[in-house]
């Protein structure tokens, strides 16, 4: 699996998309925090180049 992400500035009580801290994959959340989510994917973009070259 590819494309984790750290779960540092993400609001949730719990989820089991979670491992050892880190998303699997790239949590989006429009309803609740839209103003981050181009930046939020920008980085996960960013992360996924280093993690296929």
């Amino acid at each position: 699996v590819v494309g984790f992400v750290d779960d540092e500035g993400y609001t949730y009580d719990d989820s089991t998309a979670v491992v050892d801290g880190r998303w699997v994959g790239l949590p989006i959340d429009e309803d609740n925090e839209y103003d981050q989510t181009d930046a939020r994917l920008k980085a996960w973009v960013e992360e996924l180049k280093k993690e296929f070259i």
